[in-house]
């Protein structure tokens, strides 16, 4: 009988063992991110200084870590779930009532304008990566900072989970111009990255909060 009991406490401090194991894998300091040297901790969302190309939130609008995609809104349209999109045209940053950056995360927090958008590409140097099992582009500022955005992908018509996801990356801007149905957009793959007047404000796209 005290063999059966020494056996079974043994088995339990092996278990207890292996927990801690499990848990001291998953410190702050094995955060992709952070690895990557894109963010200074897990505690995500960090505001990450990029220098001359501004000030960048390190994750998606509705996403917890830079690696996971987030939500999809339509131009314009502050709930996710929305099938409105705004048909005006001009500037919608920091507008609650318009943009999906200012309406869920308050304070400062804006999407970036087209001008933005633009200066990042020319700012930062592109690099296809892959963090956590996400395809999506890093941006590297001259002064040593990053962000990752996650090829995302675009939701439309027939494709509600996403089109696209792990190979393209549609961002909206503020920005556009003029009634109709286009808007400033990112659009990024493994070959790089471009600002474009895009077609298709009723589609879902990522937003990537900044500040000033």
């Amino acid at each position: 009988m005290k063999k059966v009991f020494l056996y079974a406490a043994m088995l339990f401090a092996a278990l207890v063992f292996a927990s801690c194991g499990d848990e001291e894998s998953e410190t702050p300091a094995n955060d992709p991110a952070v690895k990557a040297g894109i963010c200074p901790d897990a505690n995500h969302p960090h505001l990450i200084d990029l220098g001359d190309a501004g000030k960048w939130a390190c994750c998606n609008v509705g996403a917890k870590s830079p690696w996971e995609n987030g939500n999809y809104f339509n131009y314009g349209a502050t709930d996710t779930q929305s099938s409105d999109y705004c048909v005006e045209g001009g500037e919608i940053s920091g507008n609650e009532a318009y943009d999906a950056a200012t309406a869920g995360w308050g304070g400062n927090w804006k999407m970036p304008t087209s001008e933005r958008f633009s200066t990042l590409n020319e700012k930062c140097t592109f690099e296809w990566i892959t963090l956590k099992g996400t395809n999506g582009g890093k941006f590297t500022a001259p002064n040593g900072n990053s962000i990752f955005l996650p090829a995302a992908g675009r939701r439309c018509d027939g494709h509600e989970d996403g089109y696209r996801v792990g190979n393209h990356g549609y961002y909206w801007s503020s920005t556009s111009y003029g009634q109709g149905q286009r808007a400033d957009c990112l659009i990024f793959d493994h070959s790089g990255a471009d600002v474009n007047n895009d077609y298709g404000r009723f589609e879902g796209r990522s937003i990537r909060p900044v500040q000033e």
